[in-house]
């Protein structure tokens, strides 16, 4: 079913139109560039195209067809945790530069390939974040994972003694998950670290992926066996990026594009991965050269 009449050949002039600011419109820009906008309602559009949330906020998007407006906003993790109904259960992070349409629509398509509601962590506020976001964010995240796995490495080549340290190296209590944490890192570990909820899936875009990964090492250094074997149930995927995991999380399913130059930067391609042909960093259908992320995902999850 495809929402509004919204198709791959004319959905640019209502997602264009729903923009009521400058910086609305700069915003539907980029997440247009990168991710599938066609699968959010014009309404849905016009509502996330002028609202702005802070990092770390949490968007609930429905599968396509379920309701009018398919997508709830929570300003935080303890928001998301106090409302009615089942517990989410599959969670989707975007990359550099989006906004809240590109978290929603990334977590959109994971809906309409489960049939069940994906929440989204918000990442950053869209064009505005884009410079800072990529020097701070795909950049130095890309190179905090590659020092975790050079640490990993270590640690199995060397044994216990090299374990027991610290990231910073001297023989210290490891950091609270929380501390020194971005607000989007520490929403995901809040929701990892939350007993009562099964986390099934966890997909990561770009920058996305890092903070998903960046997460899953925050948890795992907590030591706290009952968590860690919760999260080694997950299966994780990311999209544009192939980095480093924690050991501790096995099901991890890495794509990225045979042309995508920009995800490439930060990738680390000794490590398992899928090459996705003729696909670049971007998700958007109506663009040429996409990365096909709904076929891309029912072939990992079996859906």
């Amino acid at each position: 079913m495809k929402p509004s009449g919204l198709t791959p050949g004319n959905f640019s002039a209502p997602i264009f139109a729903a923009a009521a600011s400058a910086m609305a419109l700069r915003n539907v820009a980029l997440d247009a560039a990168f991710y599938d906008l066609p699968g959010l309602t014009a309404e849905e559009l016009r509502t996330l195209s002028n609202t702005r949330h802070e990092e770390g906020a949490i968007l609930v998007a429905h599968p396509s067809g379920n309701r009018r407006i398919g997508v709830e906003r929570y300003e935080d993790y303890r928001a998301l945790r106090a409302s009615p109904g089942k517990m989410l259960t599959q969670f989707a992070v975007a990359g550099v530069g989006s906004s809240d349409l590109g978290a929603a629509a990334l977590a959109r398509t994971l809906a309409n390939v489960t049939g069940r509601p994906a929440g989204a962590v918000v990442a950053g506020f869209g064009a505005e974040d884009l410079v800072s976001e990529a020097l701070g964010g795909f950049f130095l995240f890309g190179a905090a994972n590659r020092a975790r796995h050079a640490r990993q490495t270590l640690r199995h080549r060397l044994g216990t003694m090299i374990s027991e340290l610290s990231p910073a190296g001297s023989a210290l209590t490891p950091p609270l998950p929380h501390q020194f944490a971005t607000p989007d890192v520490a929403t995901l570990v809040r929701l990892m670290t939350d007993p009562d909820r099964r986390i099934d899936l966890l997909l990561g875009h770009s920058k996305g992926a890092l903070t998903v990964a960046a997460a899953l090492a925050r948890v795992v250094r907590t030591n706290d066996p009952a968590t860690i074997a919760r999260l080694a149930r997950a299966q994780v995927v990311t999209v544009g990026a192939v980095i480093s995991f924690p050991p501790e999380i096995p099901w991890v399913t890495q794509l990225i594009g045979a042309v995508d130059a920009l995800g490439a930067v930060n990738s680390r391609f000794g490590l398992p991965h899928r090459m996705v042909p003729f696909a670049g960093h971007h998700l958007n259908t109506g663009l040429p050269m996409h990365l096909d992320l709904r076929s891309e995902l029912q072939a990992v999850i079996g859906a």
